[in-house]
């Protein structure tokens, strides 16, 4: 192996992360769309009487900050399986599929169970 091939692999690796995160940066918009829809439906539907708590809202800003920090998993696992080789279509909706269930449920059971303006 030549240092041009070193080179060639480098290139071709950092092309396909670059690829990977942009598509990544696309499911962002289902995955915060499907968040704050979950959250007004379980926490309205609970407790309308939120909808006016300044509290409720600076809370929900925090953890809609903290749910898309921890959606950096998502494309962070998937560049780091397709490094060791792993190359699957089903891939990134695999991981997609998993993050937006465990941050759904987390959602719901936030709403229902925990008042945001106790974490301030």
């Amino acid at each position: 192996m030549t240092d041009g091939d070193l080179t060639a692999d480098k290139s071709t690796f950092w092309v396909e992360v670059r690829a990977t995160f942009l598509h990544w940066e696309r499911l962002r918009v289902i995955y915060n769309v499907v968040l704050v829809a979950l959250t007004c439906i379980a926490t309205f539907g609970l407790k309308p009487e939120l909808a006016m708590d300044p509290g409720f809202w600076l809370g929900a800003v925090a953890a809609g900050l903290a749910a898309n920090v921890c959606f950096f998993i998502g494309p962070m696992a998937e560049c780091y399986i397709r490094w060791l080789g792993y190359r699957s279509a089903v891939l990134t909706y695999g991981l997609f599929g998993a993050g937006m269930a465990f941050s759904s449920a987390v959602t719901l059971v936030a709403a229902m169970f925990v008042h945001p303006t106790t974490l301030f």
